[in-house]
């Protein structure tokens, strides 16, 4: 995409960012960010001038702006100030629109045309460079202070982004650069970042973030520590010959004697800034030979000072040839990192030459002064190559106005003819100019010809347009040279030093003499400089060393504590893990034993942790066999049974291929919950000689087991309790167990013996009668509690059951393996159809025996007995007997309630109907048929059985008092009927 276009957008986007402008509104801004971001992230990429970069980030305070006139007459917001502009009305906050502008920046620091994995350390892209070329004043123009401290949470859209800010940071405190955008130079961050809390912000998003490699945290605090002692990092240039020379003291220390520290020694030393050897091994680079104490030292082409005895041997280190060899390697490496800087700066100067070049010097050519106002691609270049063409063209529009004209001089006579032929042969003459010497339009060529470049490019210009360009072109001279002399002004004393230096590099030249005594000298001085910073360090090292180890000690303490309190919460844990299973919050012991999984109990090499792990598996498996008591225990409500299945299913799940402890899985004992006896397999209970192994089944197909067995075994002793209970009223004793028996036989007359006989006959049959209607009201209770309870465990069976076969699914595993198999064959319907169907209608046979007895005469459905049936022939009798209109009509209201009970159990059945039973039925085109469906169907026909009893017995006491009431007054109460009938349809369920 061409690059005026770029230009272009930066202007017109830097022209709709001003908000000092009432016109220009937050969604005015807001529109303008997208479209420039919808612009840049076109593929391919555009492509922009050098200068763009810091004028996109700066707007007129950037250097492009000043120096070029039609810029200099805009005023041009940048970005820095548009991401962030602090609001008026809210104190300490940002503009809405700084959000979008920091994040527009952040994708063109480091995203655009960005192919490296590594944003930070990869090459930077133009803007990027531009964005760590900048000044500490500039860079604080972007409020990273509010944008890190607020961003994203506490002031909402006018906090800012703390994410995209925290980039921006961590690029310039990794790679920020001088002006050249070349040498590194680093920078505080207390200047980038005044506020401590919001250093600390920064440090912590800085240890979290995904983006940040651990090499890119490494060179921050590198460059903040040199920051802050005063310096930066040397140039490339330096750090090679700086590695060079330390080879080459590496190697010195065998032959010099008096360097013989050990590297502790060092380290401390390095606290107060001794200087290495390699100083005085790198001076001999700079000087000249010298005689000092019989040694004499001569200067090799290329190899430096080198010192000789009178027997010619050379008597230090530096002046081997070996040292002499590495020292011109350094050196060889020295110039060709400078050969490649300077070679860098060539190209980057070449190519804003080239750019230049394009341009119209005139700025009549290719200028904007409306932002929405396209322009087309002007390029001088273009027109020099194609000027013979041009000339040619031009001569062709003059000949076709002479004709034009010619054809009218009547009526306007010959001056515009004359005029146009005169412009004619001077062309024709430049033409020929041109061809003979090679004039170029090309203002840097040596053979640049104003009359030429007048001619074809600006041919057409009238005459204000050209005084208007000269006058912009003179004060454009004029602020240039203006320009120089305050750099002179403020740099002046620099100026003089320089001068200085290079008098007296000119003077060494002609009197090398006194060069020579010059360089003694400094050596000299840097001799004994080096001799006492040495004797500064062996002293220092004396003094402070038991200071110096017994801070390393105080360190290690601290770096150990530092530690506990980073594992504090994990070595917590048990004990947490621990209080929550006595206050049987086991959601709780789920999350604190999800922390420890952290911990690679096969891996990880500290003991303390591995210890944690232990004791934490420990505690989960204690936790387990709790959950699975109250899953076991059949006075857990359903909604604890549904709490536990949740969490022994996730506390499962975090199990898995965990080593259990023998002793945490011993299995536990409960009344009614004893696991079976001889077994050493945790997790089975015994339920009415029933065995269940809990940890055969998924923790809800094992609570519906668990649950079902009670519900059944509830009913079969339910049923053997009546029975027992009559046995014991048949007998003489009390429901409660006591006698019935008023005195001894013997103390009683004959009469009053017959009497109480008659008495005992009929009171036990009365608590038979009693028996047998309590009997019916408890199967209803047993009903109406458990049949809910057990829906609901199924209903979350079934959910369970879909979840694990879609998780099977995902993984592209078959769910129909052998591993699945107990889980996949049943399911909660299918246990609902073998187990609580013939359960419940058990309980409803036994309810509608003790209710009615017998069936009515007619009715298809036979009642038998459910107990009873090896009893007497007196107490069978009893038994089937129908009971008294009181009686009746109370077991009539408990077994409408049953009824309802049943329907709606019956109804929400559908609910946990298995999938593949729905597909198979669909295939087969068969009606859904519920497992509770007959003993549904049964209690309908037990309650319109008892009602008619009801209303026998009802209609039979009315009548009777319509009798008496007819033979003694001689009317038929109608009314009394009536009032029967209508108490009759508001008490019974099925009144018709």
């Amino acid at each position: 995409m061409d690059a005026d276009r770029s230009s272009i957008e930066i202007k017109v986007l830097l022209k709709n960012l001003d908000p000092t402008k009432s016109s220009i509104k937050h969604k005015d801004r807001l529109r303008r960010l997208n479209k420039f971001r919808n612009f840049v992230t076109a593929r391919p990429p555009p492509e922009f001038y050098d200068d763009d970069y810091g004028l996109l980030l700066l707007g007129s305070e950037s250097p492009a702006a000043m120096e070029d006139e039609d810029l200099a007459n805009m005023t041009l917001y940048g970005m820095l100030r548009a991401a962030g502009c602090k609001s008026k009305d809210h104190k300490d906050s940002l503009k809405r629109s700084a959000r979008p502008a920091i994040s527009l920046l952040r994708y063109l620091c480091l995203e655009f045309d960005y192919s490296s994995k590594n944003q930070f350390l990869g090459e930077l892209n133009g803007f990027g460079q531009a964005l760590c070329a900048l000044n500490v004043p500039q860079l604080r123009t972007l409020s990273l202070d509010i944008h890190i401290g607020k961003g994203d949470n506490e002031s909402g859209s006018r906090g800012g982004s703390k994410d995209d800010a925290c980039h921006l940071c961590a690029l310039i405190l990794a790679r920020h650069t001088d002006t050249d955008c070349e040498t590194p130079k680093p920078v505080n961050i207390k200047d980038v970042l005044p506020a401590g809390e919001t250093r600390a912000e920064f440090e912590n998003w800085l240890a979290t973030c995904q983006s940040v490699t651990s090499e890119v945290r490494r060179m921050i605090q590198e460059n903040i520590s040199a920051a802050a002692g005063g310096g930066g990092r040397k140039k490339a240039g330096n750090e090679a010959v700086a590695a060079a020379v330390t080879k080459v003291s590496s190697a010195r220390t065998s032959f010099d004697k008096g360097n013989s520290d050990d590297g502790d020694d060092d380290d401390v030393l390095g606290v107060f800034g001794k200087q290495s050897i390699n100083r005085k091994q790198s001076k001999s680079l700079l000087f000249d030979g010298e005689m000092d104490g019989g040694v004499e030292i001569v200067t090799g082409l290329g190899g430096g000072n080198q010192a000789t005895d009178g027997g010619g041997k050379p008597t230090q280190w530096s002046q081997t040839q070996m040292a002499s060899a590495t020292e011109r390697a350094s050196i060889s490496i020295f110039l060709e990192e400078e050969r490649e800087r300077t070679m860098k700066e060539k190209k980057r100067l070449e190519g804003q030459k080239q750019r230049l070049l394009g341009r119209d010097p005139l700025g009549i050519k290719g200028s904007v002064t409306e932002p929405n106002r396209e322009t087309r691609a002007f390029d001088l270049r273009d027109i020099d190559a194609r000027r013979d063409d041009l000339i040619q063209q031009a001569l062709n529009e003059i000949e076709e106005e002479i004709e034009e004209e010619l054809a009218h001089v009547a009526d306007g006579g010959v001056d515009q003819v004359n005029w146009l032929e005169t412009q004619r042969q001077a062309l024709i003459a430049i033409a020929e100019e041109n061809k003979s010497n090679g004039k170029s339009i090309l203002p840097t060529d040596p053979q640049f010809d104003p009359s030429l470049f007048l001619t074809l490019v600006h041919r057409n210009v009238s005459y204000q347009e050209l005084q208007d360009s000269t006058s912009r072109l003179s004060r454009k001279t004029d602020n240039q040279v203006e320009r120089l002399q305050n750099l002179v002004r403020d740099n002046f004393d620099l100026f003089i030093k320089c001068s200085e230096g290079i008098d007296i590099f000119a003077d060494g030249q002609d009197d090398s003499n006194s060069a020579n005594e010059g360089m003694q000298k400094l050596q000299r001085r840097f001799r004994a400089l080096d001799d006492i910073a040495e004797s500064c360090g062996d002293q220092a090292k004396k003094s402070f060393k038991p200071l110096l180890d017994n801070t390393n000690q105080v360190r290690k303490v601290q770096s150990a504590l530092s530690v506990l309190q980073r594992v504090a919460p994990l070595l917590q844990v048990p004990s947490l893990m621990r209080q929550h299973i006595e206050n049987a919050d086991f959601s709780s012991v789920v999350k604190a034993y999800r922390k420890v999984l952290v911990i690679d109990k096969d891996h990880c090499d500290v003991d303390l942790l591995k210890y944690v792990r232990t004791k934490a598996s420990e505690s989960a498996q204690e936790a387990r066999s709790d959950l699975e008591l109250i899953l076991a225990d059949e006075t857990s409500s359903a909604g604890s049974l549904l709490d536990a299945i949740r969490d022994l299913s996730e506390l499962i799940s975090l199990l898995e291929g965990e080593d259990t402890d023998d002793e945490a899985n011993k299995p536990k004992s409960s009344d009614g919950k004893t696991p079976r006896a001889g077994s050493s397999k945790p997790g089975t209970f015994s339920i009415d000689r029933h065995v269940i192994c809990v940890r055969d089944y998924p923790p809800a197909m094992a609570c519906l087991l668990l649950q079902i067995s009670h519900f059944r075994s509830l009913v079969e002793k339910h049923i053997s309790a009546t029975e027992a209970t009559v046995d014991r009223i048949f007998r003489g004793e009390g429901p409660d167990g006591s006698s019935n028996q008023g005195g001894s036989n013997s103390d009683l007359s004959s009469s009053e013996h017959s009497s109480s006989q008659r008495s005992r006959d009929k009171r036990w049959k009365i608590d038979v009668l009693d028996t047998r209607v309590d009997a019916t009201s408890k199967a209803v209770n047993l009903a109406k509690n458990w049949l809910p309870r057990l829906l609901q465990i199924g209903l979350a069976t079934e959910e369970a059951e879909k979840r694990r076969i879609a998780r099977k699914s995902r993984s592209g595993s078959n769910p129909g393996n052998e591993s699945d198999k107990e889980a996949t064959t049943r399911s909660a319907f299918e246990l609902f159809k073998s187990i609580v169907g013939p359960a419940l209608m058990r309980l409803h046979e036994h309810a509608a025996f003790c209710a009615l007895g017998v069936s009515n005469q007619g009715s298809a459905y036979k009642i038998g007995a459910t107990f009873g049936r090896s009893s007497a022939e007196r107490l069978r009798t009893i038994l089937q007997s129908p009971l008294p209109p009181s009686q009746t009509a109370k077991c009539a209201l408990e077994l409408a309630v049953l009824t309802e009970a049943i329907q709606e159990a019956n109804d929400a059945m559908i609910s946990i109907r298995p999938m593949k039973d729905i597909k198979k039925a669909e295939s087969k085109k068969k009606s859904y048929k519920s497992p509770l469906e007959k003993c549904y169907t049964l209690a309908s026909d037990v309650v319109v059985m008892i009602e008619r009893r009801v209303c026998i017995y009802s209609f039979d006491a009315c009548s009777r008092k319509l009798s008496a009431n007819a033979s003694g007054n001689g009317t038929f109460d109608g009314a009394s009927l009536l009032a029967c009938v209508q108490k009759l349809s508001d008490d019974l369920t099925r009144p018709d």
